[in-house]
């Protein structure tokens, strides 16, 4: 068992060192086309696998724990992985609930996204779920 979560946690480092490493603007600009996406996706539609909202919940986590990594940018492109509403809903499902770095307080993808972020990056986020046809804003 401790095997299978050091591989979970070398992924989810990894994910987070690619995300650090393409670091570009604070906001991403608005897309017209998301690339890999097509008109109609079925918006009930599993596209990854249980083990990938996992790892990215574990990544999502860690850009947003202790807070000092500031890479807004990185926590932005994550969110606008996923491809459609039931994507959205397995994410926030495998974040669950966490604590909050050196409190005892807990909160959802919803609340860490909330205290992390400022509302125009969240309307990023936002944005680009409306342009995918998401139902499900933060």
């Amino acid at each position: 068992m401790a095997q299978k979560n050091d591989q979970f946690a070398l992924i989810a480092l990894a994910v987070v060192g690619a995300i650090l490493v393409g670091k570009k603007d604070p906001v991403p600009p608005p897309v017209d086309h998301i690339p890999g996406e097509e008109e109609g996706t079925p918006q009930g539609t599993q596209s990854f696998s249980a083990q990938f909202y996992s790892t990215t919940a574990n990544a999502l986590y860690a850009l947003m724990f202790m807070d000092i990594t500031e890479d807004e940018a990185a926590i932005i492109r994550t969110m606008l992985l996923m491809r459609t509403t039931r994507d959205v809903e397995l994410l926030v499902q495998a974040f669950g609930t966490r604590r909050f770095f050196l409190e005892t307080a807990t909160g959802d993808l919803g609340a860490f996204l909330t205290r992390y972020l400022n509302a125009d990056e969240r309307h990023a986020i936002n944005m680009g779920y409306a342009r995918k046809g998401i139902n499900y804003r933060f």
